[in-house]
């Protein structure tokens, strides 16, 4: 791993925003599945919208969750019914 050093004058300061990644952001999508009364809701921020967690979303529909993007990075998943889920749909 290569280390930098700044050296001279200027400082440097300033924020940087740190993105979601899939890594942690499909199995804390996973966890939506653990709801067990109708309408509880679960709300997860820093959420990209990335192919693969469009796929998964797909997915827990199935398991009865529906997800809603609030805005661009924060997603609510609620809990529509307690039904079985229909296993057999084409994925």
């Amino acid at each position: 791993m290569a280390n930098w050093k700044i050296t001279g004058p200027t400082q440097i300061a300033g924020d940087i925003s740190v993105h979601g990644n899939k890594n942690s952001a499909l199995p804390c999508i996973t966890a939506s599945l653990l709801l067990d009364k109708i309408g509880d809701k679960l709300t997860l921020t820093n959420i990209p919208q990335i192919n693969d967690v469009q796929v998964l979303l797909e997915i827990i529909r199935h398991f009865n969750i529906e997800p809603r993007w609030l805005d661009a990075h924060t997603l609510e998943l609620t809990l529509i019914s307690t039904q079985a889920p229909d296993l057999n749909p084409p994925i």
